[in-house]
């Protein structure tokens, strides 16, 4: 029979994969006009298969390790909530610290690109790494919180499928999240959401569980419903930063090189651009949003 301590373990382990597989499933079920083999191409792509094991082994260890501490049953409810806090905390910091470590040791599938660099510093003014992901990736990204650390990514097919000018748009508007420190502040407000959610969770919700006696279904429900919660206020300010992106891009290139830029990458993605996005705005959405950001300048 499996110990508490292992199950604990184990069970914190499979939550990153119970919500990568949410997330492709809710990117399928968003992206009906897309063919489902080319959805899972690209998620294929994006995938970074050492980077999740790595992220896997880490997290169990520190799990089955520190899992005494949190089974301490002399600690107080001021103990509970900052063990729980420390949790969270080491739970979702890991991925962004880990992440842009892996990439710059992988110089086979995230290749270094010096001329991209060179073009950032100098036409852009910022000094930041940028890497090509050796994948038919059709999407371009940022990572990083720390300064070293700081890399924007750039799927292979972009090189080619671009014009210079769209791929210039495409690096300003991440550029934007990179300056902005928004991968940053979206870890702030995932942690800040989770340890809310966890604390009205254990102290309030679970124990009117245990009073009335209502089993596993329902606190299985209920945790349900709060993490669907957590994921619609995350996305609010995620489509938010993305507007801000796309408006400090169109200041760097101008508003008509990013509003072709988001037009050609809606283009090649099949329209998944268009497509309604709990992260992102519609092209639609964006484009207005560009329009009107200038409008009165």
């Amino acid at each position: 029979m499996i110990d508490k301590r292992l199950t604990f373990a184990l069970v914190t382990t499979v939550i990153p994969i119970i919500t990568l597989l949410a997330s492709l499933a809710a990117e399928l079920l968003f992206s009906k006009n897309q063919k489902f083999i080319e959805s899972i191409k690209q998620f294929k792509s994006g995938f970074d298969f050492v980077y999740f094991i790595l992220f896997s082994i880490i997290v169990f260890v520190l799990s089955y390790t520190f899992y005494p501490l949190l089974e301490n049953q002399d600690k107080n409810q001021t103990d509970s909530i900052l063990i729980l806090i420390f949790f969270i905390v080491f739970f979702y910091g890991l991925g962004p610290l880990l992440y842009p470590i892996v990439i710059l040791f992988r110089s086979s599938r995230y290749e270094e690109n010096k001329d991209m660099e060179k073009i950032i510093q100098v036409e852009m003014n910022y000094a930041v790494k940028v890497r090509i992901v050796n994948r038919e990736l059709i999407n371009a990204f940022a990572t990083g919180i720390l300064p070293f650390s700081k890399i924007i990514l750039i799927g292979m097919p972009l090189l080619t499928d671009l014009t210079n000018d769209e791929l210039k748009a495409v690096i300003a508007h991440e550029l934007g999240h990179t300056k902005k420190h928004h991968l940053f502040y979206l870890m702030l407000i995932m942690i800040v959401i989770q340890i809310i959610i966890m604390i009205i969770y254990n102290h309030m919700i679970l124990p009117f569980f245990l009073l009335h006696k209502l089993g596993w279904v329902f606190k299985g429900i209920t945790f349900g419903l709060l993490l669907v919660l957590s994921n619609e206020i995350l996305g609010f300010f995620q489509r938010k930063m993305e507007h801000d992106a796309d408006k400090f891009a169109a200041k760097i290139v101008g508003k008509n090189s990013i509003k072709k830029a988001l037009e050609k990458l809606n283009e090649i993605t099949g329209g998944k651009l268009q497509v309604k996005s709990i992260s992102h705005p519609t092209l639609e959405q964006r484009l207005l949003f560009i329009e009107e950001s200038f409008s009165n300048e």
